[in-house]
């Protein structure tokens, strides 16, 4: 939406609110006093990236909220989800591919813009959160401390971005056409991990 209404941007902002604050409590169980440190500054920027990239008319509050929430189903994943569920093992492969699959397909119908606008958008944002729980966190210890000033960069890449994705419908989509790319990679990088485990030779 280009020009939200006052309320709905208000009720938007409580509700994330809301939802960091859950959030924040149930990660308490597994992230240490250090862990919540790491977390602050890297949704502070990108609370800020999302403010210049689609979100202006949020508050800065909002943004940090919903970063909260994005940064913190990142860490964990959908590991409990799928242990609530029973859902086995063995669809986790299966899952993947078939996101991975969807995301591609996803990337080139929203840039050639066969869908409306709006529906793009939504389409590939809600794409990116669901890809989030099939995304395990294993990274060495190296790569973590990588994060911050990968978002860093990302902050002042994002102009570049949009001159890089000139020719998409909707010029809010370079975000989330960049965090879906970047999510592909990491899932990617998931199942050759997986694949490498299982064979005892590699």
């Amino acid at each position: 939406m280009y020009r939200p209404a006052p309320i709905l941007v208000y009720l938007t902002g409580f509700l994330l609110t809301v939802c960091a604050a859950l959030a924040l409590f149930a990660a308490s169980v597994y992230l240490k006093p250090l862990g919540y440190y790491h977390l602050l500054p890297v949704a502070l920027i990108l609370a800020h990236v999302m403010q210049d990239a689609g979100f202006e008319a949020f508050s800065l509050a909002a943004c940090l909220a919903s970063s909260m929430c994005l940064l913190i189903l990142l860490r964990h994943s959908g590991q409990p989800l799928y242990a609530a569920i029973g859902l086995q093992e063995t669809w986790r492969p299966r899952l993947r591919v078939t996101w991975l699959l969807g995301g591609t397909l996803l990337f080139f119908v929203a840039a050639a813009g066969i869908l409306p606008d709006s529906l793009s958008l939504a389409s590939v944002w809600l794409w990116f959160l669901a890809g989030l729980t099939l995304r395990e966190f294993k990274l060495p210890g190296l790569s973590r401390y990588l994060i911050l000033p990968a978002l860093i960069l990302g902050k002042f890449a994002i102009p570049s971005a949009r001159s890089f994705f000139k020719e998409l419908p909707d010029a809010r989509l370079a975000m989330p056409e960049l965090m879906l790319l970047l999510l592909v990679f990491l899932i990617l990088a998931n199942v050759y991990h997986a694949a490498q485990e299982k064979n005892i030779y590699a």
